[in-house]
């Protein structure tokens, strides 16, 4: 019988090997023998995050939050939880989901912030909902990682959405030189 941490190790390697669909069914049976192991349980999610199963990935995370002791509870985990949470259309929750993430973030894990400061705003911008301090969060993690095609991705469509269509120009033309050096494309952008 392969231990718990076998079980999680695998699931990983099949989720990065896009094999994210065998990695959910494995995990499914690592989960009998060790039902109580929190990690198998997050990672499960991951799986099923990963599968685009946002729903099962929501109700796992869901069942972790409630029943996992703190240390298991970290920036990661509710990033993601809240990335399950926005493509479940649970856009309130999801925000309560990055805030904390954010919160959790330790101050050396400046990449970790930022992709949860521009998740939550460019999802706020995506439902026209608090326009402003959604500019905030994405000029927070332009900050934290300035020069991410992503971001100014981001930053350039807050512009965007407050009809500012010279900067918001200015940004995108900025995005797309940024995106082809980092060997990204991006057809949003």
């Amino acid at each position: 019988q392969p231990s718990a941490q076998e079980y999680n190790l695998v699931g990983h390697l099949m989720m990065w090997e896009d094999r994210a669909d065998e990695s959910v069914e494995l995990l499914a049976k690592a989960r009998e023998p060790y039902p109580g192991d929190a990690n198998l349980k997050i990672t499960h999610a991951l799986a099923h995050n990963a599968n685009e199963d946002y729903q099962g990935a929501y109700d796992i995370f869901q069942r972790v939050e409630e029943t996992a002791q703190r240390e298991y509870l970290d920036s990661r985990f509710y990033f993601s939880y809240g990335a399950a949470a926005e493509r479940t259309e649970r856009i309130e929750e999801a925000a309560e989901k990055f805030k904390k993430s954010i919160d959790l973030t330790p101050e050396e894990a400046p990449q970790a912030a930022a992709m949860a400061y521009n998740y939550l705003g460019y999802m706020w911008l995506e439902n026209d909902m608090n326009m402003d301090e959604a500019g905030e969060m994405i000029k927070k993690a332009n900050e934290l990682i300035p020069d991410s095609g992503a971001y100014i991705d981001s930053l350039a469509w807050y512009h965007f959405k407050k009809a500012e269509y010279p900067e918001a120009l200015k940004l995108l033309l900025k995005a797309t030189e940024l995106l082809e050096a980092e060997d990204a494309s991006d057809g949003v952008v």
